[in-house]
């Protein structure tokens, strides 16, 4: 062969060789999300999707609080029987939980874990569940897409590639505040409609890796709260759904020993506008405040000898609500 020949053979072999070993070394040493180790000990990527795993590993807590942003705001420090720490994250589902949580359980005993009955998703796939079961190769891919790629080529130590210091989600995530014209709610309601039908269509598979911790995790105490969502939200043409897809779950749920399940639509502070934000469906802190009290005094509870009676006073509630009466009284800031 002819030595030219050889030579170009040979280049074309190591150039890729030595190319990939620079990629795989630059993942490996500078590691922005910190998959491989501790490099960056102060910083945490922004969503506990990612971070959760970080979080878990370095901080001292015996009890989570891991739910939608319905739970983000629940101030860790309000609950007793437990040294809680929050990571609850926007738009989670049960499977993506379900991860982060088995994570934490594999690692350290955990008493008490908080989250909310929402979040019924159908996910293909469980985002970023590789980083809390995946393998080295599994790290390396994470970083090679779009998101990482302009990390990787400036060694960039910026907020976007390291992150931050942590701190727990109702201090750094709260959700706009901002009061919209509640004189203007029915229009609102019109305007702003959700496919409720979709959001709690419910099967136990849906939920089948939570139950799999519940089962095994018997002494850990799973306290599951149903979001106080405000009434006037309710009363449509769904509610005969919603109800009766709650009542499926729990059912589900009830029957293990370590499930503890919160209601709350039932107490007058659904029915105040006033009590929720701009989206008309979260609501204002305190009443995350109120959820914790809950816990903290074994209220609220719902179990399968109550389900029913508490459903049934539930529906004539919904269907008595009068909108128009709130709003007229919300004009003349009367309070009820």
């Amino acid at each position: 062969m002819n030595r030219y020949l050889k030579r170009i053979i040979i280049g074309a072999l190591i150039v890729p060789s030595l190319g990939l070993l620079y990629i795989l070394s630059v993942i490996y040493f500078y590691d922005p999300l910190q998959l491989f180790s501790e490099k960056y000990p102060e910083y945490y990527y922004g969503d506990i999707r990612v971070s959760g795993k970080r979080v878990i590993d370095n901080y001292d807590f015996d009890s989570l609080i891991i739910g939608s942003s319905m739970l983000m705001n629940n101030i860790s420090s309000e609950l007793d029987n437990g040294k809680f720490i929050n990571i609850s994250f926007y738009a989670s589902d049960w499977n993506e939980r379900a991860v982060i949580i088995g994570y934490a359980l594999d690692r350290k005993y955990i008493k008490n874990i908080i989250t909310s009955m929402d979040g019924f998703y159908d996910y293909e796939s469980l985002p970023n569940a590789s980083i809390y079961n995946g393998t080295i190769y599994d790290y390396i891919l994470f970083y090679l897409n779009k998101r990482y790629i302009s990390c990787l080529l400036t060694l960039s130590k910026s907020i976007d590639c390291i992150g931050d210091k942590f701190v727990e989600s109702y201090r750094i995530q709260s959700i706009n505040n901002n009061i919209i014209n509640y004189n203007q709610i029915d229009d609102y309601r019109i305007e702003n409609k959700i496919d409720i039908i979709k959001y709690f269509a419910f099967s136990d598979v849906k939920i089948r890796n939570f139950i799999n911790l519940v089962k095994n995790n018997k002494n850990t105490v799973f306290h599951i709260v149903m979001p106080p969502y405000p009434t006037f939200n309710l009363k449509n043409k769904y509610f005969e759904y919603f109800i009766a897809q709650y009542k499926e779950i729990l059912k589900f749920l009830l029957t293990y020993d370590n499930v503890i399940v919160y209601g709350f639509g039932n107490e007058e502070f659904v029915d105040d506008p006033r009590n929720y934000k701009v989206d008309l469906w979260h609501y204002q802190p305190h009443i995350n405040s109120r959820i914790n009290k809950a816990i903290n005094e074994g209220t609220n509870i719902i179990t399968k000898d109550n389900m029913e009676e508490y459903f049934d006073k539930f529906i004539k509630k919904v269907e008595n609500y009068d909108i128009k009466a709130y709003e007229e009284a919300l004009k003349l800031d009367i309070k009820e």
